[in-house]
């Protein structure tokens, strides 16, 4: 984003993910690089929270949220998004 008058440029991914959180960002030359918890069930990430997982659960089974903590790196001049897993809580 451009602070000076608020343009954008947006980058696509050939995959779907919802970030939950960030943690390292940073740019050397023409990359930018992203950490990120991320979720990756199609229940999105407010699903997971939904009552119906937790009401008459006796046994308290977690519902899976396909959680996995991804490096990113934007390609700021071509557009490329590559990913890689630093650690992966599994899918159900």
């Amino acid at each position: 984003m451009t602070l000076a008058d608020g343009s954008y440029t947006t980058f696509e991914a050939d995959h779907w993910a919802f970030p939950m959180h960030t943690g390292n960002t940073y740019i050397e030359g023409d990359i930018l690089t992203v950490d990120f918890e991320v979720t990756t069930v199609a229940q999105g990430p407010f699903g997971m929270f939904d009552r119906k997982n937790y009401i008459n659960n006796p046994d308290r089974v977690t519902p899976g949220n396909g959680s996995e903590y991804r490096r990113y790196n934007i390609n700021l001049k071509t557009a490329e998004v590559t990913f890689s897993v630093s650690l992966s809580g599994g899918e159900e």
